[in-house]
């Protein structure tokens, strides 16, 4: 994901209420049906969930997709947590978490919170993610980004404009979950299966190697062609390791929604930290969008062959999770984000074409 808000635009005054005026919002684009491709989308709308199916009949709520960033909003309720067990504070610098040898006086002002919200001043990859390697390792670009690889970046790494400006960063992100596993002494899978995915009873997500058992959508690039999936070590998992179906997400969803495990968290991880835009600030990860008195809380993610959203209105108590196997990603949060702010986009734009 890149930040996407110059995409986030306004038509309309309709408070779309069925799941049939969701569809409309993307009954455009060209899923590659022929090619395995399709959308599943999930709606919440006080209570009552819907899902619909569009391309590949195939999908359905047990599918399993990469999510890609939208593993970050579940950092940062991680970095929440912690913070309220009184384990790690917001304002910690990355000094105090990295081990004595990777330390250096520049990152002294990056925080917890820095990393969280992307104001810490490291780049979106890590500086040894350079052309060469996007060469070798295009296809699966963070699967031999292990601990060795982390070092060696942040040695290489001079932070920019610290707590000045929001520049997205999955370097920042990937570091985040790995100093907070870390400091708990466990892996970032451990620490969020036992803060989120158990409690939630999200059975069905996880990191690294498919289950046996489990049906796992193709991944396609929008254009129909075969696409690539993506495997995360360690150092670079908090930014976008988490694979998950349709049922795990929408248990999410209801959980952000409603009184739930997370909602303390979610409070603390949904302030505006940061602002963005005239209409838009980051948290803790999660974007929040205001506009005509309405709130939407939401994160989007793209992998090699896949593209996600999550966005809530927590006044209205509308959700949606769409889930794709194409890599339709800018198209997801533009179309997702109008929705949930009661001012659906009316006019279609042959996404895909």
């Amino acid at each position: 994901m890149k930040w996407l808000l110059a995409l986030i635009f306004v038509v309309g005054l309709a408070h779309a209420q069925t799941i049939d005026d969701v569809v409309k919002q993307f009954e455009d684009i060209n899923t590659r049906a022929d090619k395995g491709g399709g959308i599943v989308i999930g709606y919440v709308n006080n209570g009552e969930t819907d899902i619909r199916i569009l391309g590949n009949e195939s999908l359905n709520e047990k599918t399993i997709f990469e999510i890609g960033s939208l593993t970050k909003p579940m950092t940062g309720l991680l970095l929440a947590d912690l913070v309220s067990e009184g384990e790690v504070k917001l304002e910690d610098s990355i000094n105090t978490l990295l081990p004595e040898e990777a330390r250096k006086p520049e990152f002294d002002g990056v925080t917890l919170q820095g990393l969280a919200t992307h104001t810490s001043g490291l780049p979106r990859l890590p500086p040894n993610m350079n052309w060469l390697w996007m060469l070798r390792n295009g296809e699966d670009p963070y699967g031999t980004f292990g601990e060795a690889e982390l070092y060696e970046g942040l040695a290489e790494t001079t932070p920019k404009d610290v707590g000045e400006q929001s520049t997205y960063s999955n370097f920042g992100f990937g570091l985040l979950g790995f100093l907070l596993a870390e400091s708990q002494g466990e892996t970032y899978e451990q620490l969020l299966r036992q803060t989120i995915l158990e409690p939630l009873e999200m059975t069905s997500t996880y990191i690294g190697s498919d289950p046996s058992g489990v049906t796992v959508a193709p991944p396609l690039t929008d254009r129909g062609r075969e696409g690539d999936r993506w495997t995360f070590r360690e150092p670079m998992m908090g930014a976008g390791a988490v694979k998950s179906n349709m049922h795990d997400m929408l248990l999410f969803l209801n959980a952000c929604l409603n009184e739930s495990i997370l909602t303390q968290d979610l409070v603390f991880a949904t302030q505006p930290y940061f602002k963005l835009s005239e209409f838009d600030s980051v948290g803790l990860a999660w974007v929040i969008s205001e506009q005509n008195n309405q709130k939407v809380i939401w994160h989007n993610g793209e992998t090699g062959g896949y593209a996600a959203f999550l966005g809530f209105n927590p006044d209205t108590k509308q959700g949606l999770v769409i889930l794709s196997n194409l890599t339709i990603g800018d198209e997801l949060p533009k179309r997702g984000v109008n929705f949930l702010l009661g001012q659906p986009i009316t006019t279609a734009t042959n996404s895909g074409q």
